[in-house]
């Protein structure tokens, strides 16, 4: 074996150390994989939920935290237990009803969850001229109470891009997330 696929060997199993006459351009870096310490999922009809999520989560990357982005029709409430911190954007549509993608997340609503080791924020996008105004974001919340969680700060609701709950929303997650002991407990990588 040529001391070319010795070191190959080595950088593909992640003990890779590079030799003293090497260049620093030259040598490898291996970066460890790190475990999500954030869960933010969205719930979009219209993809104005999931544009804030994304949002939220560049926010959140350039604070130096970990975040697991994901869409409702990936969300169960296994996934919400396994995760002590999460960030949760929906929006409503029409009268009060959930967007198409957490329709089968909505069946799994029918009775409480063991959730009582999860911390959620969570952000409401409706629209005042509907009847039920924020309608799936409040079920949601109740859920989430009744199932045990514990809500980081009030909801915090949207009339049709509000710019100034918007700005709210990410006042509270920096407070709640960014400058707080959160961040100083999560932001370690941790090897899988």
């Amino acid at each position: 074996m040529s001391w070319i696929s010795r070191i190959g060997l080595r950088i593909a199993a992640g003990t890779a150390v590079a030799s003293p006459s090497w260049g620093a351009a030259m040598r490898p870096t291996v970066e460890p994989l790190c475990e999500p310490s954030l869960l933010l999922a969205y719930a979009t009809q219209t993809g104005v939920a999931e544009h804030h999520a994304r949002d939220t989560a560049a926010r959140l990357r350039r604070a130096g935290m970990i975040v697991r982005l994901m869409g409702f029709d990936a969300l169960t409430p296994e996934l919400l237990a396994a995760s002590p911190h999460a960030l949760l954007v929906v929006s409503t549509t029409y009268d009060g009803d959930p967007p198409d993608m957490a329709q089968a997340f909505c069946e799994c609503m029918g009775a409480p969850a063991a959730l009582d080791g999860l911390h959620y924020g969570l952000l409401s996008l409706g629209d005042r001229c509907y009847r039920e105004f924020c309608g799936f974001g409040r079920r949601l919340h109740a859920w989430l109470q009744i199932s045990g969680a514990h809500a980081g700060f009030p909801p915090v609701e949207v009339d049709d891009e509000d710019a100034a709950a918007l700005a709210d929303w990410h006042r509270q997650v920096d407070a709640w997330l960014v400058g707080g002991a959160f961040r100083l407990a999560h932001t370690e990588k941790v090897p899988l």
